[in-house]
């Protein structure tokens, strides 16, 4: 599926917005693939633009990129469904070097600008799977799992 793809097939555009779920699928693609989202903002980055840091104290684009699709992946996927991430079962975390479990929240600052990343089209490519994975999750979660406390 191809990042022009996604939007139609899998979240609704703003005026189709109906149900609470109709809202988060629609934002939470927006933010992921939508035309302003993460994946087509870095995919065609350079290595050397998707490790900038804007400055000495910041995270790299690619990190910020990382972290949002890491955490939704692990939110989605884990928390509420508890199932194996997109992450996890496509053995990201080894091919990468990055850590298994963890998706950058709280790690020292250190730890993340060290992080490097494969090519902004791979890391973008991880994106547009987190979405395909997670979108029709949320968009059939039932009014009580909307509800329920998840303590994480």
């Amino acid at each position: 599926m191809t990042a022009e793809e996604i939007p139609s097939a899998l979240y609704p555009p703003r005026i189709k917005v109906r149900t609470v779920q109709d809202l988060l699928v629609h934002h939470l693609g927006e933010v992921l693939v939508g035309s302003w989202g993460l994946v087509p903002s870095i995919a065609d980055l350079t290595d050397e633009e998707l490790h900038a840091r804007p400055s000495a104290g910041a995270n790299s684009i690619g990190f910020e990129a990382w972290h949002v699709f890491r955490t939704v992946d692990n939110i989605v996927r884990y928390v509420f469904l508890r199932e194996q991430t997109v992450w996890l079962a496509q053995g990201l975390d080894a091919a990468w070097g990055l850590p298994k479990a963890a998706q950058g929240t709280g790690a020292e600052v250190a730890e993340t600008q060290a992080m490097r990343f494969p090519s902004a089209a791979v890391l973008a490519q991880y994106g547009r799977d987190v979405a395909v994975a997670t979108l029709p999750v949320v968009a059939a979660m039932t009014e009580a799992q909307l509800h329920e406390a998840v303590t994480i």
